[in-house]
Parts: C-alpha cells; structure tokens; sequence
C-alpha cells in the first residue's frame, strides 16, 4: 500500500529485482535517494544497507539468471509534502543502471 500517510506515519515500499538475462549479474546494487522531509526506517533486505545522508546503498551481489529477489523498506516523513523516491540498481554485467 503506497498511500497516503500521516507525518510520522512509517510507509513501506516493496522492491524487486529480476535476472531475466542470459548471463549471472555481479556486484548487484541498488542505491535509494531520499528527497529531503523523509527518512529511512527499516529494511528487511538479507544484509542491511548503508545509509549515508539522503543516500541508501543495497549491496545485493549475485543476482543467477532466472532469479527474483524481493525485499521491502520503510521511510517515514517529518513534514506535510507529496515525495518522489528514485532507486537505481546496477551490476558489473550491465553498461546502463536501471533506474525507477
């Protein structure tokens, strides 16, 4: 449920990421901006991220051909806004990251 919530309210958002390749990706990351009026909470990832400021980095690493990896994260807003939050994944094998 990507709602709308109250300030100091927690927002979950799922992320996923799919190898519907031909060759194993490496070094997988994803790296979530953070505009600012919001904060990072929570991530049920397998290894938790680094967060740096407005910046959340994922270090996913092997990504099998075939395989989807799924986990969600949690942002809470400190003030009354609409946000926009962008993630880019990238991996060794691929010359262009995906951004969303």
């Amino acid at each position: 449920d990507q709602g709308v919530r109250l300030v100091g309210e927690d927002q979950p958002y799922r992320y996923e990421v799919a190898n519907q390749g031909q060759v194993n990706l490496t070094n997988v990351r994803m790296v979530l901006s953070i505009p600012e009026g919001m904060t990072f909470v929570s991530s049920t990832a397998a290894a938790q991220p680094r967060v740096q400021g407005n910046r959340v980095e994922f270090l996913i690493g092997t990504l099998p051909v075939g395989q989807r990896l799924s986990f969600t994260f949690t942002l809470r807003g400190t003030r009354p806004q609409e946000f926009l939050i962008t993630t880019e994944t990238s991996a060794a094998e691929l010359r262009n990251p995906s951004r969303n």
